[in-house]
């Protein structure tokens, strides 16, 4: 099991987590959250991490070329899709590491989860 610690804002609350024993350190990149932090505050966080600890961008409904451009200004190897993107996103994001989350508040989701993981297994796209 990996613990990921997100939202964080801070380099000293992320070395903290690191410290505490998380294995992953999400960084928000959403435009209308309250913890979201620009490419600058992310990439000092990323450089304050210790050998071991990665730091995960997380995305929501942003096109797969600017996530593919912040991961790479910022220097993350992990991502993680948190809207409705697409299958077809994984494929260009095919460098990274993509975790996909899923809102699943009922059985209509769980639906349209296992339909997008079908879609993604069809298309060679596994996050």
């Amino acid at each position: 099991m990996l613990v990921k610690i997100c939202g964080l804002t801070d380099p000293t609350e992320a070395i903290a987590c690191a410290s505490a024993g998380a294995d992953w350190i999400g960084l928000n990149f959403h435009p209308a959250s309250p913890r979201r932090v620009d490419a600058t505050l992310a990439a000092e966080i990323v450089a304050s991490l210790p050998e071991g600890t990665l730091a995960v961008g997380l995305f929501v409904d942003r096109p797969p070329a600017e996530v593919a451009a912040t991961a790479e200004r910022v220097g993350l190897k992990v991502v993680q899709l948190h809207g409705q993107e697409p299958p077809e996103d994984l494929l260009a994001l095919g460098h990274l590491t993509v975790v996909r989350a899923y809102r699943l508040g009922d059985l209509q989701a769980i639906h349209a989860m296992t339909e997008h993981l079908r879609r993604c297994e069809s298309l060679g796209a596994r996050a």
